[in-house]
Order: C-alpha cells, then structure tokens, then sequence
C-alpha cells in the first residue's frame, strides 16, 4: 500500500517503478484516501471501460529535450482514449486534451503552475507506450493551446 499516493503528487521515479497509475474508488469507502489516490496498474487485458488512468510518457515542450511526463487515458469500448498530457517538470502540471489542443479554459491553471511561461510549453509532443498483456500500443501525439 506504499505506493497510494494523491494524483497530483506523482513524479518521474514514480513512473520508473510504475507505468501504470490508476483510481480505485474502493480504497475511498474505506476512508484512507479520497478520489485524488491513485495507486499501480497492470492490465493483463483491454478493459471495455476505465477511469482514468496515467502512464509514464516522454514529452518534449517546442522542440526541446524529452522529458519524463505521462498521459492520461481512458478505456472506452475496448480502446485506450487520450484524455490528456502531464509535465512533470518543473512541477506536476496535468491539462485535459480535446482534439489536440489544450482548452482555453485550462490557461489559468496552466500559466499559474508554469510561472506565466505556459507559451514556452507548446506545442507539446508525447510518446508512450501501454502494455496491455503481452501487446505494447503506442500513444503518440502533439498538442497545441487554444491560446497560443
């Protein structure tokens, strides 16, 4: 149960132990944790849905140095769906993607915990790779923000 954490407080060597980081709502009923906890996954098969789920990524902001990361996704008929992209560095920043683009409605967020440099972060690519059983789907992509 060491590896229970709140979502936010995840880092690189977090994701060099563990790929895989997800919810569990069971863990809330018992009072030790709130909707925030995530803890280790390993998925042995495609679930036909999920919650949200964060897996180690590489991520490199306007074409600079790879980075560690993650995104997240969500299974949904059997396929994994991005949900979004996180930088690690310089601080836990997690922003939603829709059609590859960062909302507008995340810039607040995003200045705030990027120091008012969120320009400098786009466009941002990323790399990953989930195991599901003995298969190995890549997640790739690049984003930009509605603002930028």
């Amino acid at each position: 149960m060491s590896d229970w954490k709140p979502c936010r407080k995840l880092v690189a060597a977090d994701f060099r132990r563990h790929r895989l980081w997800g919810f569990d709502r069971a863990r809330e009923r018992r009072g030790a944790a709130d909707e925030t906890w995530v803890r280790p996954v390993r998925l042995a098969k495609a679930p036909a849905s999920s919650d949200l789920l964060f897996l180690a990524a590489k991520v490199r902001s306007r074409g600079g140095a790879w980075r560690p990361g993650a995104v997240t996704l969500q299974f949904v008929d059997g396929a994994p769906a991005l949900d979004g992209v996180v930088l690690l560095r310089p601080r836990y920043c997690a922003m939603r993607v829709h059609g590859g683009v960062v909302p507008a409605s995340e810039r607040g967020y995003v200045e705030r915990v990027l120091d008012g440099r969120a320009a400098d972060a786009f466009p941002l690519e990323f790399r990953a790779r989930l195991r599901v059983g003995r298969r190995a789907l890549p997640i790739a992509g690049r984003v930009t923000a509605a603002w930028a």
